[in-house]
């Protein structure tokens, strides 16, 4: 599963990429560049629906995010119900 979400943050990058750091280290997340300041998008790569709740949940309880919008969300077939 591949969502892409964007950070509005209430700080500057580098402050965000340190309170980020342990948040790596359980997930795979790729960073773009920061727009106006304060918006930062990423890409977060997951195996479950559960995993990328825990990341949104994790990412919205950092001091340095203000609030988070989720972009896009691309599930695995496998995971989808078969339509009746």
């Amino acid at each position: 599963m591949i969502a892409s979400v964007i950070a509005h943050l209430t700080v500057n990058e580098s402050t965000f990429e340190k309170a980020l750091g342990s948040i790596r280290e359980n997930y795979h997340v790729e960073i773009g560049e920061l727009i106006d300041g304060r918006l930062l998008p990423m890409t977060i790569e997951a195996n479950t629906a559960d995993e990328l709740d825990d990341f949104h949940r994790r990412l919205c309880t950092l001091k340095e995010v203000e609030f988070v919008d989720v972009v896009f969300v691309q599930f695995d077939e496998s995971t989808m119900n078969p339509a009746s």
